[in-house]
């Protein structure tokens, strides 16, 4: 997992030691009465999985705990658990990442596990300590002698999931830092499990600073943030990694990622390549500025990411937009055609975005066979660039199918609440995948393939099989 090595390993620089700040019941209340409204006027459809008399109820529950003064840490977690009952992915109060940060540089102690749900199982992912045993594989039957999943359950009352797949991928991922949201520093946890061996048996595992974690590391042929090469004589192999830029001072300048897409389809056509596998594994998303360009190599057609694009207005939605025209120095940018949207409807109301059709390249394009290997950890955009692949038929999606929805509410947009200054996200958008099915739904591989580490390996071999 070495995704989360890697923010992990960014969380400890630039810490800087802060008081803790316990905020009232006055201004934890007039936070959680300007989340609550504010939800309600500016999220797509908030109660499409529960209905307003039971979060209503929920919100009447909730508020009642705000009986006196918490941390940041501890009002956030408070906040987020309404809010995840909302059952919205893009519905959230945003990690604390800043208090988060300085925890963690300043030696603060995290329980290094991070699982995988299967089912009715609860597998070891990754374990970076010395516990014999609890290695990748093993199963957790039990922590602190409460049975696993009901364990879990109050952490996953942190998640905002849209489904039971999504929650599950969530929690498996973020355990360390769901954790800490929800109880600060544990010393220790006292965990029953099988090892990968069979052998059952229960050990006090303790908690460790990032910088006793990373001499568990180890090395990972995945650390590559992008990566091309051919596979073998015929088959290339192209991970375009997250779609944005992460390297830079602007995330959302993609000048370098599409120098960068050129090289690789140039260096495949040198190769007199037949194939490609696009990698999209592992993948966090990101923008269709990006990814358009890398589609427009493959693409036979005029496309789009989605058949229908549906906006709702509020003032939420128009002042965020309106933040970023005043940074913007794009006189396409399409937060200008938003702009016209807005002022030409009412707060409450929705339209229908008219999405342009990105075309293929008219003077290069890679005529290969395409397969789109996707697995649980491939999220947003990357989510969105399968659907496409697969709907417009520019290839078949390889893989595990997605815990991530290709039809989803999204387009994120946040406000910020004036006592505690957590930011909420909200989706402001319903948005249709290409081939317009309204099913909030993952995409489900063509091919159906077992994840693991000789996944490439089991790729080109099905691949070779069928020529």
């Amino acid at each position: 997992m070495i995704r989360l090595i890697i923010v992990l390993i960014a969380l400890v620089m630039n810490t800087a030691a802060q008081a803790e700040r316990l905020y009232s019941t006055d201004e934890l209340r007039d936070d959680f009465a300007m989340l609550y409204s504010g939800l309600k006027q500016a999220q797509y459809d908030p109660f499409h999985q529960i209905d307003e008399a039971s979060l209503n109820s929920a919100y009447e529950i909730y508020r009642a705990r705000l009986d006196q003064p918490l941390s940041l840490r501890e009002a956030s977690a408070l906040f987020q658990q309404f809010v995840a009952l909302i059952k919205t992915a893009h519905t959230r109060v945003e990690f604390p990442i800043e208090l988060y940060r300085t925890f963690v540089g300043e030696g603060g102690k995290t329980l290094p596990l991070y699982l995988t749900i299967e089912d009715e199982r609860v597998l070891v992912d990754d374990y970076f300590g010395s516990v014999d045993g609890l290695a990748s594989g093993a199963e957790i039957i039990a922590v602190n002698g409460i049975p696993v999943r009901e364990w879990l359950a109050d952490y996953r009352a942190l998640i905002s999931a849209d489904n039971q797949r999504l929650s599950d991928v969530m929690i498996g991922m973020q355990l360390p830092a769901m954790l800490w949201w929800a109880d600060g520093e544990v010393s220790q946890y006292r965990i029953k499990f099988k090892s990968p061996s069979g052998v059952q048996m229960e050990q006090s595992v303790v908690t460790t600073s990032i910088e006793a974690q990373a001499e568990f590391y180890g090395t990972n042929e995945d650390a590559m943030l992008r990566e091309y090469r051919m596979l073998d004589a015929s088959v290339a192999y192209l991970k375009p990694g997250p779609f944005y830029n992460a390297e830079g001072d602007n995330p959302w300048d993609a000048t370098g990622f599409k120098q960068w897409v050129d090289e690789a389809f140039r260096s495949f056509q040198a190769a007199n390549a037949k194939a490609v596998v696009l990698d999209l594994r592992d993948n966090p998303g990101g923008t269709n500025a990006f990814s358009d360009y890398m589609l427009a190599w493959i693409a036979d057609q005029p496309f789009k990411f989605a058949s229908e694009f549906r906006v709702k207005v509020s003032e939420h939605a128009s002042r965020a937009n309106r933040d970023r025209l005043a940074l913007s120095t794009d006189e396409n940018d399409v937060s200008y055609r938003y702009q016209t949207f807005y002022s030409e409807h009412e707060n409450g109301q929705s339209f229908l975005f008219p999405l342009d059709e990105a075309q293929p390249f008219s003077d290069r394009h890679f005529d290969g066979e395409v397969i789109a290997l996707v697995d649980r950890y491939s999220f947003s955009n990357a989510v969105s660039v399968a659907a496409i692949v697969q709907d417009y038929n520019f290839g078949m999606i390889v893989g595990e199918k997605t815990a991530d929805l290709a039809t989803t509410y999204g387009a994120m947009e946040q406000f910020t609440l004036p006592h505690t200054a957590l930011v909420v996200g909200f989706p402001k958008a319903h948005i249709i995948r290409p081939n317009g099915d309204p099913a909030p739904d993952g995409v489900t591989p063509d091919v159906e393939m077992q994840m693991g580490s000789d996944v490439l390996d089991r790729v080109l071999l099905w691949m070779n099989a069928r020529h």
